[in-house]
Formats: C-alpha cells, sequence, structure tokens
C-alpha cells in the first residue's frame, strides 16, 4: 500500500464562489467525479508549492493570498491520499482546463455540497467549515 501526499486548491473568485471540475472519464481515479484543483507532490517540491503548480497546470490560474487548511486523508485503489488543503483567490472567473477535466464550474460553497466528489462529503463539508466558507 502507498501512502501519496497531496495538495488540493479551494480556489475562491471575486464574488465568493469556488472552483469545482469535473474528471475526465479516462481517470483512473475518482472518473467522472467532481473535484478541486490537486496533484501530487513531486520530490522535494513543498506542499505551497505544489498547491500553485497544480492549479496552473489545470486551470492556467494563478492564485494569491495562499492559506494552509486540514489534511484529510482518503482510500484509493492500492493505497491512501493525504491530501493537503489550501484556500487561495483568483482574480477572474476565466479557466483553461487541461485535459484531466471535462467541465468546470464556480458554485457558492453551500452548493458545492450537492456535487459527488471523488473524496468523501464529510471531507468536503469539513475543509470548507474550517475555512469558514459554510455558516456552521
Amino acid at each position: 500500500m502507498f501512502i501519496r501526499k497531496v495538495a488540493a486548491v479551494i480556489l475562491i473568485n471575486p464574488e465568493g464562489k469556488i472552483l469545482i471540475m469535473k474528471r475526465s472519464p479516462e481517470k483512473k481515479v475518482h472518473p467522472n467525479l467532481w473535484g478541486l484543483p490537486s496533484g501530487g507532490v513531486e520530490i522535494d517540491e513543498e506542499l505551497e508549492k505544489t498547491a500553485i503548480r497544480e492549479t496552473f497546470e489545470e486551470t492556467g490560474k494563478a492564485i494569491s493570498n495562499i492559506r494552509r487548511g486540514p489534511t484529510l486523508s482518503v482510500k484509493v485503489p492500492g493505497g491512501v491520499h493525504e491530501i493537503n488543503y489550501f484556500l487561495a483567490q483568483s482574480n477572474s472567473p476565466e479557466v483553461n482546463l487541461d485535459k484531466e477535466h471535462t467541465e468546470y464550474k464556480w458554485v457558492i460553497p453551500a452548493e458545492a455540497l450537492n456535487y459527488k466528489f471523488g473524496i468523501p462529503q464529510a471531507h468536503v463539508k469539513k475543509v470548507m467549515e474550517k475555512f469558514g466558507l459554510l455558516q456552521i
């Protein structure tokens, strides 16, 4: 069993909406499910750098005001993803999706809970609560 460190970003636009993206049906992990900009940490890479790099690779967007959040683990085929969450801002709604995703939406945080994510809904809710994005 492997453990893979992952950085995931809750990206907020000026309207207070967050970016969610639908994974390609060809993906081995969580095909056709919604998620956040995220990806694995490369050798000797700091978590925040991974968050910045993966967000740019998957969306074409630079991010600012990055804040570290909780770390939660998720079982995947053959192992575990240790997901390190970040909150960041984007200054525009334009997104240039990579080939790993088929569509994206900017949604109010509470609305995101209505989408089927690859990670447990309880994790999505917990992370958004930790960042103060949901009224508890």
